[in-house]
């Protein structure tokens, strides 16, 4: 017995390489312009935008000083106060040093 050798019937072949090799290069292209859209144009509409609010906010000049008193004012009242006890049972006392009386205790 002889082996015999199969021919390969190219033109078979091609018939499914050149759809396989235009939907890969179509994948291809889709996933680049994916990619060039997110970090590219993108960077640059960011860039843009950067630039234009900088020069608006050199526009406007804040009073530092005025900002920070503002916020330590603001961080002041909105930290918790401790209220401080006076060794009588019969008042407390708060951080602005009003007395207050003990609502549980007979009155006096």
């Amino acid at each position: 017995m002889k082996d015999q050798i199969k021919k390969i019937n190219y033109f078979a072949l091609i018939k499914y390489f050149y759809p396989l090799e235009i939907a890969l290069i179509i994948v291809f292209l889709s996933w680049l312009m994916v990619f060039l859209y997110r970090n590219v144009y993108q960077t640059i509409i960011a860039a843009k935008e950067i630039a234009v609010l900088r020069q608006e906010t050199l526009e406007e000049s804040l009073a530092k000083e005025k900002f920070l008193e503002i916020t330590q004012k603001i961080q002041l009242k909105t930290a918790p106060t401790p209220a401080f006890i006076n060794n009588s049972s019969t008042a407390t006392v708060t951080p602005a040093g009003l007395p207050l009386k003990n609502p549980f205790l007979p009155l006096e």
